[in-house]
């Protein structure tokens, strides 16, 4: 008998790689992944699913369609003809791999391939990671069987009868982290996979100073890596620069770091509280409905996090902000009340939800 087969939309990979954990532990389901070759529009730099997901043995499969972008640039109008070519390729590659149910994970990729799969009569689960919601799972909640909620609070925005409460997954190896912080302090500044050059601007001022006092691990981004990297040199051993780290590095990063430094997206907040390690974070301003700043607000309210809006940023206050937070330990009850915030049965749960329409 054929295995069955699950197909997973990319749109956020972290989350994704707990669930593939969790089926390959407790099912036979054959998996393909549709996701981005390249990691940003215009710049021929693969994507971090293109080379983690192949490595799983998981097909890979490109879908050629566009976006939406918050922002006009001249990859706009080009992106935007795309999407109704990305409808009918979705229906080609659901055609070709008849998948019993799709898995997607929000993104510009995730209307096409529910849609499409919604017209053939497959089934979809999608899964919100944000305290507020998504644009793309907003435009295909009608069209999808079932939607995952990692918090309560994003409920509002979805038919209440497909919404189910499972959580953000997190992998297991996060989860089981034992933190061992080092001395000197360890900070680690990270803008996500794609980086963050208003993070790294900041930093660039004041990195002298930084690794005078603390070690320093610097995820860049493709952009700024070569600017940053020529910075080793000058403090060996203090500071180590990476364009983006695989998700079998992080671990080791969270549980050696004493502060994480960084945006607001919904993984890089449940992974830092899954952890407990006090953090510093700077949303994206324009990010969908705020969802960067409400994501950055639960870890504030739990007292583990401060938030620092973008344009509070400069260089003197982030290190002063810094500073505070090294030399006035976060209470034992701030990082205890942000691992609650985490499920960590949320990759089970969105499985036996899914299993649920594959059978």
């Amino acid at each position: 008998m054929r295995k069955k087969t699950l197909l997973i939309v990319g749109g956020h990979l972290t989350p994704a790689l707990a669930v593939i954990e969790q089926i390959r532990r407790t099912t036979d389901w054959n998996i393909s992944w549709v996701g981005r070759e390249f990691a940003m529009e215009g710049v021929k730099t693969a994507s971090l699913e293109y080379k983690i997901i192949p490595e799983l043995g998981i097909p890979f499969y490109t879908l050629y369609t566009g976006r939406f972008q918050r922002r006009w640039t001249r990859w706009t109008a080009p992106s935007l003809l795309r999407i109704p070519i990305g409808f009918f390729h979705a229906l080609v590659l659901l055609l070709k791999l008849k998948p019993r149910v799709i898995l997607s994970f929000g993104g510009y990729l995730s209307p096409p391939m529910v849609i499409a799969g919604w017209v053939l009569n497959i089934p979809s689960v999608i899964h919100e990671q944000t305290a507020a919601s998504g644009l793309a799972n907003r435009t295909v909640s009608p069209f999808a069987a079932a939607i995952a909620l990692s918090y309560h609070t994003s409920a509002p925005e979805f038919p209440h009868e497909k919404t189910v409460l499972t959580g953000n997954p997190v992998r297991r190896e996060i989860l089981e982290i034992k933190r061992r912080p080092t001395k000197p302090p360890l900070i680690f500044i990270t803008g996500g996979n794609q980086g963050s050059q208003t993070i790294n601007r900041a930093v660039a001022r004041i990195l002298a100073r930084l690794v005078n006092r603390y070690r320093v691990i610097h995820q860049t981004g493709t952009l700024d890596y070569r600017k940053f990297a020529a910075k080793q040199t000058r403090f060996p051993g203090r500071y180590r620069v990476y364009a983006n780290l695989a998700p079998s590095e992080i671990p080791n990063v969270l549980a050696r770091a004493s502060l994480v430094v960084g945006r607001a997206g919904a993984n890089t907040v449940a992974e830092v509280a899954a952890v407990g390690v006090p953090a510093i974070f700077i949303p994206i301003p324009w990010s969908e409905r705020g969802e960067q700043v409400k994501n950055a607000q639960l870890l504030s309210s739990a007292g583990l996090a401060r938030v620092i809006l973008q344009e509070q940023l400069t260089p003197e206050f982030l290190l002063s902000t810094i500073d505070e937070i090294l030399h006035t330990p976060v209470p034992r009850s701030a990082a205890r009340a942000a691992k609650k915030l985490v499920q960590k049965d949320a990759a089970e749960k969105l499985v036996d939800l899914v299993r649920k329409y594959m059978e």
